[in-house]
């Protein structure tokens, strides 16, 4: 087995509400959330319309071990909707 160099690495307090992108706002269900880090997704891609799917451009992002829906991904930043029903203080990955 060799270490996979191009892990994604999520920034410290790299979680953000966009209703308030200020760093450690509290994130709920129904939230529009970003996520910044590096290496992220290969490419970049947004949904303009329609359902969000839980893979855009190779990409995947969980919540409570289920997948979220994403609007927008790319290098340093993913974009997704925190579904309802998300147990509260459940980590992300």
């Amino acid at each position: 087995l060799r270490e996979n160099a191009q892990q994604p690495a999520i920034e410290r307090n790299g979680l953000r509400n966009l209703a308030n992108p200020a760093p450690q706002t509290l994130v709920g269900t129904g939230s529009l959330v970003a996520v910044l880090g590096s290496r992220l997704a290969a490419d970049t891609r947004r949904v303009e319309q329609g359902n969000w799917p839980s893979e855009l451009a190779d990409t995947r992002a969980y919540l409570a071990g289920r997948p979220v829906p994403l609007r927008e991904v790319g290098d340093g930043r993913l974009e997704a909707f925190v579904p309802f029903g998300t147990p509260e203080n459940t980590r992300h990955q």
